[in-house]
Order: C-alpha cells, then structure tokens, then sequence
C-alpha cells in the first residue's frame, strides 16, 4: 500500500529538475520493491525552510544507507547518482535505513525564490 501526503508543488522548478525529481522518486519506489520487502510506503512532498523535500519512507528490511551512497556510479541510476544530480542543484540526499527498520529517504533541494523561514 503506497500513502500520498503532497503539498501544492512550487511554481519556480525548473524542467530539467523536475525531471530529475521524478527520475529520482522512480528509482527509490523500485528500490522499495525490488529490495524492500516492504508492505507500506509512505511518500510526502513538503516544502521545508526554502527547500522542497521529497521523502519516500518504506517499513521493510532496511540496509546499510552509508555503505550503499558511497558506492561508486555506475551505469545504473542509483542512490549514489541521485545524491550527485541533486548536489548540482544544491540539493541533497538524506538516507536512514537502520537494517530491520525500514528506510527513509529524502531528497532536499532548494526552491528558487523562497527564502528559509
């Protein structure tokens, strides 16, 4: 079962990074199936501060989160190329996936116009 919480969708992102966005949302959820094992699946989009947050939270088996980000690229979109994509926009991927536990990953990137609050 996948749960949707969305806030409106700021007006100032950019194409090339609401692509991104999007390519990044997909690969997360198939990590969740493909890997998971989970049976809930919890995406918010919520702007935050001046950022917009995107958080994909899943109650599966986890992983080792810093093992998997400091992995090298490789052809694949994976974990390690979204965090890199989304530094280019000043952004940032957050992981927390204790094994056991589940994973929460959130992606972070500023929205133009909007200051911190």
């Amino acid at each position: 079962m996948i749960a949707l919480h969305a806030e409106a969708a700021p007006k100032s992102l950019d194409l090339e990074l609401s692509v991104l966005l999007f390519q990044a949302v997909r690969e997360l959820l198939h990590n969740v199936v493909k890997h998971a094992k989970a049976h809930h699946v919890r995406l918010v989009l919520e702007r935050r501060s001046g950022d917009l947050a995107i958080e994909v939270q899943d109650d599966g088996v986890g992983f080792d989160a810093s093992a998997v980000l400091a992995r090298p690229p490789n052809n694949r979109f994976g974990l390690f190329n979204i965090g890199h994509r989304l530094a280019a926009y000043g952004g940032r991927l957050e992981a927390a996936a204790p094994v056991g536990s589940g994973a929460r990953m959130t992606l972070i990137v500023p929205i133009k116009g909007e200051s911190a609050a």
